[in-house]
C-alpha cells in the first residue's frame, strides 16, 4: 500500500512599487504564480498582496508582515513569488526573511528564478547575491532619477511624483492648473491672512466635503505644507531649495506665499482679550510711562487698571489707576459727549484690514518675528523699538477697523433709544458698553502719578483722552 503524499500549503506573494490605479501589475504576477503552483503542486492557502508599495524605501508592507507571521506559525510551507526581489530588496530584509523561512523549514519558489533552497549554505548564498543585485539596481535607478529631476528643475519643469494640490500633470514636465482646486487654495489663503486659524479652515473644508489631495480629509500639517509650498507660486524646488522660476502658471503670487509663511511660522495670532470686569479694554488704554496696555486687575481689595505684561515685554509695571473710579469718569464723559457734543460718527474703515499685508494677523506675525530677531541678537534694542512702534500703531488701527461695525451698531442703538441715555446705558451688556465707549473714545493715555490706595485724580485719565471726531 503506497503512502499518501502531503501537498505543501502554499502562499502567493505579489508586490509592485508604483501602481497607476488599475492593479494590473500584481494581477499579472498572481496569474504567473498560480501557473507555477500548478506545476509544483500544492494547496493554495492565501494570497498576500502589497500593491503600490516599495520594498526598498522601508515602507511598511502589511501583507508581507502577515506572510512572515503565517510562515513562522507553520501555516505556510511554500512561498511563491514572481521574483525574489518582490520579497526583499534590502539586505536587512533578506536576513529576516531567511531566518523566518529557515526556522519554519519552508520552501521558496519564484517564477523567474526557480526554487530557492534557504536551508542550505549554497541556497542562502544565491539569495544574498540576488538581493545584492536587486539593491544595486535600485540604487542605480535612484541615482538616475535624481539626476533627471535635478535637470528638469533647472529647466523650470515638473520632476514627477505625486501631483501638487491645485495642479494636474500633463506629462513631459508640464503642470496645468485645476480651477476648482486653485479656487480652494485662494480661499484658504485669504481666510488665513484675514486671521482665521488653520484648524478652523480645516474643519470648515471637511464639513463642506471639499476633498484634499488624494480625495481624503484635510489635516493641519498638509494644509500648512500646501500653503507654504513654492510650487503654488510658480517656483521649482529641488532638495528643499528653490532652483528658479517654473514654466507653470502660479496660483498665488510670491508676496502672498511669503506672508503665509510668515504667519504660519509664528504660530497662532494672539488677539488682546476683552476686559471682563472693567469698562476699558486693554487696547484702548495705555501707560503714560512706557506705552504698554493697561489691564483690569485686582490688587488687594481694589480693582485697578495696571501696566503689566509677560517677562521680556516693554511693560514697566509701575503705573496703576483706580478701576471703578476710572470707569465712572469715562462713562460720564462719554454720555455727556453723546448728549451735548456734535453729531458723532463711528470710525470708518481706516486701514483696509482685509488687505493681506496690513491685516492684523500679518502685522501681529511681523511683531512676533521682530521679537524673535531681538531675542536672538539680530537686532539691537534701538533697532527693535524703531521697527516695532509703527507696526504697533498699524496693528491698533487695523484691529480698530475690524471692530468698527460693532461700534457703528452701538451708536445706532444709542441714537434710536426711547429712554434717557443713562437708562439706556444701564440696560446694555458690558460688551455693548465697551463698544459704545470705543465709538466715542479713540485712545486714553494715563498720566503717571498716584498709587493703588491713593486718591483718584480724573485728570490723569481724561487729560490723556483722545476723542473721535
Amino acid at each position: 500500500m503506497s503512502e499518501s503524499v502531503i501537498e505543501p500549503r502554499a502562499a502567493i506573494y505579489t508586490r509592485i512599487s508604483i501602481d497607476h490605479g488599475d492593479a494590473l501589475g500584481v494581477a499579472r504576477q498572481e496569474t504567473a504564480c498560480r501557473a507555477l503552483l500548478d506545476t509544483i503542486g500544492g494547496t493554495l492557502v492565501g494570497i498576500y498582496c502589497d500593491n503600490d508599495r516599495s520594498a526598498y524605501a522601508g515602507t511598511r508592507r502589511p501583507a508581507y508582515e502577515n506572510l512572515l507571521v503565517d510562515v513562522a506559525n507553520g501555516k505556510v510551507d511554500l512561498v511563491i513569488a514572481w521574483h525574489a526581489d518582490r520579497l526583499y530588496r534590502r539586505q536587512q530584509d533578506l536576513i529576516r526573511f531567511v531566518d523566518t523561512v529557515e526556522a519554519a523549514k519552508a520552501q521558496v519558489a519564484t517564477v523567474t528564478s526557480g526554487l530557492l533552497d534557504l536551508t542550505t549554505a549554497s541556497g542562502r548564498m544565491v539569495a544574498r547575491v540576488v538581493g545584492a543585485v536587486a539593491q544595486h539596481e535600485v540604487e542605480q535607478q535612484g541615482q538616475r532619477i535624481r539626476l533627471k529631476h535635478g535637470e528638469l528643475a533647472r529647466l523650470g519643469r515638473w520632476g514627477g511624483g505625486p501631483r501638487p494640490y491645485g495642479y494636474r500633470s500633463t506629462g513631459n514636465g508640464d503642470l496645468k492648473v485645476v480651477p476648482e482646486e486653485a479656487a480652494v487654495l485662494r480661499e484658504i489663503a485669504v481666510r488665513v491672512l484675514r486671521g482665521d486659524t488653520v484648524n478652523n479652515v480645516k474643519k470648515d473644508l471637511n464639513r463642506r466635503n471639499v476633498p484634499a489631495q488624494g480625495g481624503g480629509k484635510w489635516g493641519d500639517s498638509s494644509l500648512r505644507r500646501i500653503l507654504t509650498s513654492p510650487t503654488i507660486c510658480g517656483l521649482c524646488v529641488r532638495n528643499g531649495a528653490v532652483v528658479g522660476p517654473a514654466n507653470w502658471e502660479p496660483i498665488l503670487d510670491e508676496a502672498t506665499t511669503e506672508l503665509l509663511t510668515l504667519v504660519l511660522a509664528n504660530g497662532p495670532r494672539l488677539d488682546p482679550v476683552r476686559s471682563r470686569n472693567g469698562l476699558l479694554n486693554p487696547w484702548l488704554i495705555s501707560c503714560g510711562r512706557c506705552g504698554a496696555n493697561l489691564k483690569s486687575r485686582n490688587v488687594g481689595r481694589r480693582r485697578v487698571y495696571k501696566c503689566c505684561g509677560p517677562p521680556g515685554s516693554r511693560a514697566c509695571g509701575h503705573l496703576t489707576i483706580l478701576g471703578p473710579a476710572s470707569d465712572d469718569a469715562v462713562r460720564a464723559a462719554v454720555l455727556d459727549r453723546l448728549k451735548t457734543g456734535p453729531r458723532l460718527r463711528a470710525p470708518g474703515s481706516g486701514v483696509d484690514h482685509l488687505i493681506a499685508a496690513s491685516s492684523p494677523v500679518v502685522l501681529d506675525a511681523r511683531l512676533r518675528q521682530l521679537a524673535v530677531n531681538r531675542a536672538q541678537g539680530r537686532l539691537t534694542e534701538d533697532e527693535w523699538q524703531a521697527a516695532r512702534h509703527p507696526l504697533l500703531v498699524s496693528l491698533r488701527d487695523a484691529r480698530a477697523a475690524g471692530r468698527a461695525p460693532l461700534q457703528r451698531a452701538a451708536l445706532d442703538r444709542a441714537a434710536q433709544r426711547s429712554t434717557d441715555l443713562k437708562v439706556h446705558w444701564a440696560q446694555l451688556r458690558l460688551e455693548d458698553q465697551q463698544d459704545l465707549v470705543e465709538a466715542v473714545v479713540d485712545h486714553i493715555t494715563v498720566k503717571p502719578g498716584g498709587s493703588p490706595g491713593g486718591r483718584f485724580d480724573p485728570n490723569r485719565l481724561l487729560g490723556g483722552t483722545t476723542w473721535r471726531r
